[in-house]
């Protein structure tokens, strides 16, 4: 299952910065502190609009230590949000990555890796503005690598995954699974790289019992195989890209069955010392248990450019276009297959008041339009926010 699945874009907004680029800190331990005043036009996204005022804040702890060939790596944060109007939907989400990098040896190395994130739901697919529910999705990782001869290395690892909602929703089922991957790497002497994967996943939903009528399964197997590429085209100028073939199987209703191709490009072009650009396409491919369709095909195009304007201040703009396709309906379904659009523009500012304390603000116009009349919507929504680090 993708990890791209997109929460309320409300929470996404409101979330703490993250610490997980692999820079170095300027200190092994920091503590964080921040807020947000946050306001949402169409918080349901919804054809008909309500409006919400929210507020969230946050603690959280991050420890980055390098010691010998290790690096031991923990970052969580609590955020508590609350609501103007919608108190019901008050809640705390508790998100963390920890990792240990280790090194055996100058040919053998890998990584653990645990990440939890915890968010509202999508509202304009759970479409039940009276109940609160939490998504939640936990993963761990645990690869190596083994550098064989030249540049060619072999890498392995085992995964698994837990994604639920609190509330369940029968199109996008509560799952757990796990699985196995194994692949070459290669990686030229100026660390451009390209690599092939085999991958396999075996899930298991827990929210839904096996429904014959409905064709409702109760697990799922999911095989990837897959080339990804990192490299460096100029001094300024990258890609990284991943192409896969998915093939989903599920365990009881051939009906529920899909394969396809998944792929994602980036391009980052470093302008000048103090312009960034970016551009990039996902093409996503995910299962959806309704009767108008088995599954669904996310397509998105994102365009960026980051500035520096002042030595301490950073200005982003990000558009995006995107659609969404619903296919194979079971059999016995008449209508039009539903597809939707969608547009949305975010800018926001980051101003480092301090050494320790940044202050931001961002506003984001967005828009779906869809042959399902439930699924159209549009709005407008605003941030702003402090973060102190100590």
């Amino acid at each position: 299952m993708s990890e791209e699945n997109e929460a309320g874009e409300e929470e996404s907004a409101a979330k703490p910065p993250a610490s997980a680029s692999g820079a170095l800190p300027d200190r092994p331990l920091m503590v964080r502190v921040g807020g947000s005043l946050n306001y949402d036009s169409n918080l349901f996204r919804a054809p008909n609009a309500s409006s919400e005022r929210y507020a969230a804040a946050y603690a959280g702890l991050s420890i980055d230590k390098p010691y010998a060939q290790q690096r031991f790596r923990l970052d969580i944060t609590e955020t508590a949000y609350r609501y103007d109007n919608f108190s019901h939907l008050d809640f705390e989400a508790l998100n963390y990555l920890g990792a240990w990098t280790w090194q055996l040896g100058p040919r053998i190395g890998g990584a653990l890796r645990a990440t939890r994130d915890e968010a509202l739901a999508d509202y304009s697919e759970f479409r039940n503005p009276g109940e609160l529910n939490v998504r939640t999705t936990e993963n761990f990782l645990a690869s190596a690598d083994a550098w064989l001869f030249g540049g060619w290395h072999l890498t392995g690892g085992w995964s698994a995954v837990r994604h639920r909602n609190s509330v369940p929703i029968p199109q996008e089922g509560s799952y757990r699974a796990s699985g196995a991957e194994a692949g070459v790497k290669w990686v030229s002497p100026s660390a451009n790289w390209i690599a092939f994967n085999l991958r396999s996943l075996d899930g298991r939903y827990i929210d839904r019992p096996l429904d014959p009528v409905a064709f409702l399964d109760d697990g799922f197997v999911r095989r990837e195989t897959e080339a990804l590429a990192s490299w460096r085209l100029t001094p300024k100028s990258s890609f990284e890209g991943r192409v896969a073939h998915i093939d989903y199987r599920s365990n009881n209703f051939e009906q529920r069955d899909f394969s396809g191709i998944a792929a994602r490009l980036t391009y980052l072009w470093q302008a000048t010392l103090k312009l960034g650009i970016n551009a990039g396409f996902t093409r996503e491919i995910e299962p959806w248990s309704d009767i108008s369709a088995s599954y669904r095909i996310d397509q998105r195009v994102t365009f960026g450019t980051t500035w520096e304007a002042a030595a301490r201040s950073t200005l982003r703009l990000e558009a995006r276009l995107g659609d969404s396709d619903f296919r194979e309906p079971l059999p016995g379904f008449s209508g039009a297959l539903r597809r939707d659009k969608e547009r949305s523009v975010r800018f926001s500012a980051d101003w480092r008041a301090l050494r320790n304390l940044t202050l931001n603000a961002g506003a984001q116009r967005y828009r779906q339009t869809s042959n399902d009349p439930g699924a159209n919507f549009d709005g407008t929504q605003l941030t702003a926010g402090a973060s102190l680090l100590f």
